[in-house]
This record gives C-alpha cells, structure tokens and sequence, in this order.
C-alpha cells in the first residue's frame, strides 16, 4: 500500500486565511496610555498584563493604583485581594475581599480568597464558611473541597475530612496532592487496605510521586537519597 498524504503546502496559497487578509511584518497592537490619562479599564488591563506577565507585585501595585482613582471598582478591588491572598499579604486581603463579598455573596472567587486570607491567619472558623460558600461554585468546588478536608483533618475529624477529599478527587482525578492527602486521611481513618489500594491506583496515575511510592511500599530510594527535601516531603 502506497503512503498516503496527510498534508500538503504550496507557497503563497491559505486555506484558512485569504491572502488579503494576511498581514506581514510588525503587528499593531494596543498601546496603554500615560497613567494620568489612562480609564478604568485600561488601569484593569494593564494589571492583567502585568500578572500574565508574572510581574505579580507590579499587578499589585496597579490594581491599588487603579483604586486610588477609582474606589468603587469592584473588578480592581478583586484582583487586587485575590493577588494579596496569592502572594501571602493575608490581611491586605481581607481588608479588600470583605466588602466586596458584603456587594456580592454569590462570587465564588471571592468566597476561595477570602477563605485563604481567613486561613493565613489563624481564623479557621470563618475560612470555613468561605470555602464552604467557594464549594458550591464548579470551579472552585476541588480546590475549597481541599481545604476543607485539610482544616478537618488538622481538628481530628477524620470522617469530615474523608467526605471533603474524596469529592475533590472525584471533581480533579488528576490533582496528586488531593490523592495523596486521601491516602493519608484514609490511612488515619483505620481504612489501612483501602488506603493501600488508593496509593496503588495513585501510584500508576502519578508516578513521580514519592510519596504514592511509599505509600505503596516500593519507595524510589535513589532518588530519595539525591535530595533530603524530598524525604522530608514524604515524611
């Protein structure tokens, strides 16, 4: 059977885009303004930007820009709480997430960051009712489900952090953080056969876990004994 041909290209012809349509050399692009003449919006994407960018305190830095001149803007407001939340600053971020969900109880991305800030700081009562309130959006629903299980388990409610577990599990399949902490937890819970069993599957879908291959019995000891974070993280 002779070989068939799979792709084909001929100078000069686009199938996709008419040749007219297609543009050469520089591309244009949009140019922010000075920040004395800049709008809201701009202030709002020039802060994207910069956090696509990973200029992550820069991004700060301009969202809180943004709010000087524009107090009331709930989208800079947001992304400046949930940034403060992602870079550790816990009480910036429950200075700016506690009113905007006060404006709106229904936004689940509040809700997650809010609980972070509530969390970094000691206050596990209320993270809870935030990650709580987090669980219940889709998006939000594996990683509020972990946190949830991860403060039950440091209370000693081993069944509540079972139940948190396995629905992020069941929601992200492909987090190996969320698998080993339901090997661990189920482990804790007296459920030493299905916590082997759990390691075992864990262990085939996330093979450059050390800490699943432990779990399994079959620890990696070359590469445990190349770095001693990595046996300080199993343990």
């Amino acid at each position: 059977m002779w070989p068939q041909s799979l792709l084909r290209r001929t100078e000069g012809e686009y199938d996709w885009t008419p040749v007219s349509e297609v543009k050469l050399g520089p591309q244009s692009s949009y140019r922010f303004p000075d920040p004395e003449h800049r709008s809201y919006d701009d202030w709002v994407e020039f802060g994207k930007n910069e956090e696509l960018n990973g200029r992550l305190l820069n991004a700060l830095d301009t969202y809180q820009h943004a709010l000087a001149k524009f107090p009331n803007g709930y989208v800079a407001q947001k992304s400046a709480g949930r940034l403060a939340a992602a870079l550790l600053r816990f009480e910036e971020a429950k200075q700016l997430l506690e009113p905007l969900q006060a404006r709106d109880t229904t936004d689940g991305e509040i809700a997650y960051y809010l609980g972070l800030a509530y969390e970094g700081l000691g206050d596990d009562a209320h993270a809870r009712a935030a990650f709580e309130g987090a669980q219940r959006l889709p998006f939000f629903q594996a990683a509020a489900d972990l946190h949830l299980g991860e403060m039950l388990a440091r209370t000693g409610d081993k069944d509540g952090a079972l139940k948190h577990l396995t629905a992020a599990a069941h929601v992200s399949p492909d987090d190996v953080r969320i698998q080993e902490e339901l090997v661990v937890v189920t482990a804790s819970a007296g459920e030493a056969a299905a916590a082997h069993s759990l390691a075992e599957k864990g262990a085939a879908r996330f093979p450059l876990s050390y800490f699943l291959a432990e779990e399994t019995g079959k620890p990696n000891l070359v590469q445990l004994a190349n770095d001693p974070y990595r046996v300080l993280n199993v343990s």
